[in-house]
């Protein structure tokens, strides 16, 4: 399968082509990215450790090329990764990011206007719900914005809930949209504020973590399981268009979290105050809806696991 890989410096991108790589997926993966040389290097210092070497030869890593220069190929699918994945820096972004979310997503289906044939993953978010309400998502929950009083942290939402509409207008074609609620890497940037880089960096640095007293659930991904989840959507029936929720085979508390760091890695917490919410308080921010098992996705790791297993790898670092 020809894949066209678009906006390959995220984390979320570059975590996939180096599992696929190192899996030895029946891909072939082409690269596109705003910066080539910073999307080539992040995927040699994925694929480095697997190799036993420190810089791997050029003729390990795929082509990578401007990020307009997809239009021009023959592919049999493309992904979407084109954004950001640091809530902090979505909201300085502001209204640009329904801009460039709507330019890169118009410029996808034009090319399927040309090749209808040609399947599309998209790759959205828990946020295209709005604000949630105090129950975990699912099948039945509604988008909710409060459009008379649109606030700047809304936009990487409605830029994500916009898309998902349009994709849905475009009957008989092969778009799914993959909604990543959490998800963790080794190679995560600890200053972006979430609360699990928080921890892993009070761990690290050897310092303790002041956190408020008000408890929520997350469901941490793990690059395995969001692997296979990509694979079967881009092995979905063809004319398959729909939205799908990431999930692990279980969610974690904060409070569970914090224990399970202080027992497996000596987190030394207070609760107290602080808080991160930069795109708003959500206190159950993850979906019950298990619609992918219809696509064969079946998770192997839960947010337990998997934060204990990335943590590791993080602080061995």
């Amino acid at each position: 399968m020809r894949i066209a890989i678009l906006g390959a410096t995220s984390m979320l991108a570059a975590d996939f082509v180096a599992f696929s790589l190192e899996q030895q997926a029946p891909y072939s993966l082409t690269l596109f990215a705003r910066d080539p040389e910073a999307a080539r290097g992040a995927i040699a210092r994925r694929i480095a450790p697997a190799l036993g070497v420190s810089a791997p030869p050029i003729s390990a890593l795929p082509d990578c090329q401007p990020l307009d220069a997809f239009a021009d190929g023959d592919w049999d699918a493309i992904v979407n990764f084109v954004g950001v994945g640091d809530p902090a820096r979505a909201v300085a972004m502001g209204a640009d990011i329904l801009r460039i979310t709507r330019l890169w997503d118009d410029r996808v289906l034009a090319y399927l206007d040309t090749r209808p044939t040609c399947r599309y993953v998209f790759l959205s978010s828990g946020a295209a719900f709005g604000a949630t309400g105090p129950e975990p998502l699912g099948p039945d929950t509604s988008a909710r914005f409060a459009i008379n009083d649109l606030q700047t942290r809304a936009y990487y939402g409605i830029s994500k809930f916009y898309a998902e509409a349009v994709h849905r207008s475009q009957t008989g074609r092969s778009i799914v949209d993959i909604r990543i609620f959490n998800y963790i890497s080794e190679f995560a940037d600890l200053n972006h504020r979430f609360l699990i880089n928080e921890m892993i960096a009070a761990v690290r640095d050897g310092r303790s973590l002041s956190v408020d007293p008000n408890d929520m659930w997350r469901d941490y991904l793990g690059t395995e399981d969001f692997a296979a989840l990509m694979g079967a959507c881009l092995d979905a029936p063809s004319g398959y268009n729909a939205a799908v929720d990431a999930y692990s085979r279980s969610p974690i508390s904060k409070m569970q979290m914090l224990a399970l760091f202080r027992d497996e890695f000596g987190l030394v917490f207070e609760v107290s105050g602080g808080g991160i919410n930069a795109t708003g308080v959500k206190s159950n921010y993850f979906s019950r809806n298990r619609s992918a098992e219809a696509l064969g996705y079946r998770p192997r790791s839960g947010s337990s696991d998997t934060l204990k297993s990335v943590t590791r790898l993080i602080l061995s670092r």
